[in-house]
């Protein structure tokens, strides 16, 4: 059973953990990762807590964005600064508001993606995942992505 002073000293750990590896980046890596582990704060709170009236909001796609391949070197070190700021962030966030606010987060970097809701059948019945795609190809764990059928929808 965890105790509140567990969860504390847990808190506390992640914190300094954090604080190291926020320092060990630039300044611009820095900047971004601030705003990664914010964004999937925000995210997570607004999912847990639907009274605070304002849902998370994901900005749309503008097609006029740069999607090619000369920004998949950037995508990737943002992806890693992401994963970073995940890693030693106060909530494990679940695969929901982590692909929200991943999907926000490249975004507002000026990166094109797409979020993807699918199905797999599980001993329960029916088992959820959402993640993000970039030009057709999930930034999370293809193995385990590979696991659901994607659901598609029509606007």
């Amino acid at each position: 059973m965890i105790t509140a002073w567990g969860r504390l000293a847990a808190a506390v750990r992640t914190a300094v953990r954090a604080g190291s590896y926020w320092k060990a980046l630039g300044q611009a890596d820095r900047s971004a990762y601030t705003r990664a582990w914010w964004t999937l704060l925000d995210c997570r709170v607004r999912l847990a807590l639907p009274c605070l009236g304002s849902p998370v909001h994901v900005p749309p796609q503008d097609p006029g964005r740069s999607s090619q391949s000369k920004d998949e070197a950037r995508t990737a070190r943002l992806l890693a600064i992401f994963h970073l700021a995940g890693r030693t962030h106060l909530f494990n966030p679940t695969c929901l508001p982590r692909s929200l606010a991943l999907r926000r987060f490249l975004s507002r970097h000026g990166i094109a993606s797409e979020l993807r809701l699918g199905l797999r059948r599980s001993r329960d019945g029916f088992e959820g995942h959402a993640w993000i795609e970039r030009l057709g190809v999930p930034l999370d764990d293809p193995k385990r992505v590979g696991s659901y059928v994607p659901l598609e929808w029509t606007r």
